[in-house]
């Protein structure tokens, strides 16, 4: 199932791409996205991590969820960008990774880096440092991305909120200062 939805996947994009629909065009893109699946299994990279068709039904879940936080985000930063006050305060916060898999870490601090006004400084196993433009877009014990709780240097105790859900489950908020 993954070998074949990897050589559509890649038939699609070479339509895309080319915008031939002549026969022999359409047999030679077929051909190359089954020699391209075969060279990679036999190079071991047409699997689970590498070609996530399981993720199919999660990611219908998230992508909307995703542009909804990205153009929420985008707003309050062009509102402080707008404003002649540039009520910034910066802050670091520590958001808890419960995700199994480093794709899926990867993922999650990627979704964090394209939310406007934050960035991933620092990504491990367990937990990510993240850069927020200011303290409400980076709450104690809330973020759009999951749990979090406040770096020693972001000031504040924290409080007790429950994190939104994800496409990797809805994760207990353990905070402190």
């Amino acid at each position: 199932m993954r070998k074949l939805s990897a050589a559509l996947t890649l038939f699609a994009f070479w339509l895309v791409l080319s915008g031939y629909f002549t026969p022999f065009l359409l047999a030679a893109g077929a051909a190359s996205a089954v020699a391209v699946v075969a060279f990679g299994r036999r190079l071991e990279v047409v699997d689970p991590e590498g070609h996530p068709v399981h993720f199919a039904g999660m990611a219908l879940r998230y992508w909307p969820w995703l542009v909804k936080e990205i153009v929420k985000s985008a707003w309050d930063v062009t509102r402080i960008i707008v404003d002649p006050k540039l009520p910034i305060s910066p802050a670091f916060v520590r958001v808890r990774a419960t995700q199994a898999t480093a794709v899926g870490r990867v993922v999650f601090a990627n979704s964090i880096t394209l939310t406007p006004g934050t960035v991933t400084v620092d990504a491990g196993r367990k937990e990510f440092l993240v850069h927020a433009l200011t303290r409400p877009s980076s709450p104690p014990c809330w973020s759009p991305w999951g749990c979090c709780w406040c770096a020693p240097s972001a000031g504040p105790a924290c409080s007790t909120a429950r994190s939104p859900p994800t496409p990797w489950g809805r994760s207990p908020c353990c905070c402190s200062p």
